[in-house]
């Protein structure tokens, strides 16, 4: 929003040189301030540089190369040696991140028969379960998982994902145990923790909520949902100290007061 309001402050500025440059320019002649006042020229030259750079900023889309730089750990060394498919895949990952899901969908499937190696399979069809769980298709986004699982291509991710699927499709055995196999890879899986803290917390089992919620922020303290699932939890046991605690939590990583009185509210 500031950077809008800047934007708009800058093009409202430059509007206003510009005709100031035009009306002394051709309106009155003995006082053409922009063209002879060299600092005043200065600024009007820095200040159309300065929208340029703006307007540039905010309209320049992310490059494929910055996907592949920050989808490194998952990527790998996926069509190292087929340049036309690595550049799908990251098409498709830019695409989910633009929320175009049937678009990534389709690139990923046509992908599917390039895959030479496991891990090509794997990043793939990740990348495909990711979104059909954005489009609400948890069916299919468990059907991807599981597959990967069978596989022997299941790692921590996938199995704290396909947790987190299990749990929307009200599966919640499926995914308490997907969750504990995350951890048994990975002991530091903060979504699986944050999955287990909400598993338990709808069960009612307080005291596992709360040590899982409290494990995930151990790892992550910026985790929203964790901190939300403590300060519901500490409200119901009247226990101010704590609740106070992750109030303070919650708005410093984003949540507003309004926010809080109105989960608050539907909980309490």
């Amino acid at each position: 929003m500031a950077r809008k309001i800047i934007f708009l402050l800058y093009s409202s500025l430059a509007i206003f040189c510009v005709g100031l440059l035009l009306y002394n320019n051709f309106f009155n002649e003995e006082a053409a301030i922009l063209l002879e006042n060299k600092h005043a020229f200065t600024f009007f030259v820095a200040l159309l540089v300065g929208l340029f750079r703006m307007y540039n900023g905010n309209t320049k889309k992310k490059s494929l190369s910055y996907y592949k730089k920050n989808y490194k750990d998952f990527i790998r060394d996926s069509f190292s040696n087929d340049k036309k498919s690595l550049k799908k895949l990251l098409k498709a990952i830019k695409l989910l991140n633009e929320d175009k899901f049937d678009k990534s969908i389709q690139l990923l499937e046509s992908l599917l028969p390039d895959c030479k190696t496991l891990n090509e399979k794997y990043v793939t069809k990740l990348f495909l379960a990711l979104n059909h769980e954005e489009t609400g298709d948890t069916d299919k986004t468990c059907l991807i998982y599981e597959e990967l699982i069978q596989y022997g291509l299941a790692d921590s991710i996938i199995y704290s994902n396909v947790a987190n699927s299990y749990r929307k499709n009200g599966q919640t055995e499926k995914a308490i145990e997907a969750c504990k196999k995350a951890l048994l890879i990975d002991s530091k899986n903060t979504f699986a923790y944050n999955s287990l803290a909400g598993i338990y917390f709808i069960m009612g089992e307080f005291d596992k909520a709360i040590e899982n919620a409290k494990k995930a922020l151990e790892y992550d303290p910026k985790i929203l949902p964790s901190i939300k699932y403590l300060i519901i939890i500490y409200t119901l046991l009247e226990d101010e100290e704590e609740c106070e605690n992750y109030k303070k939590k919650a708005l410093a990583n984003g949540m507003t007061k309004k926010e809080l009185e109105e989960m608050l509210a539907s909980y309490c």
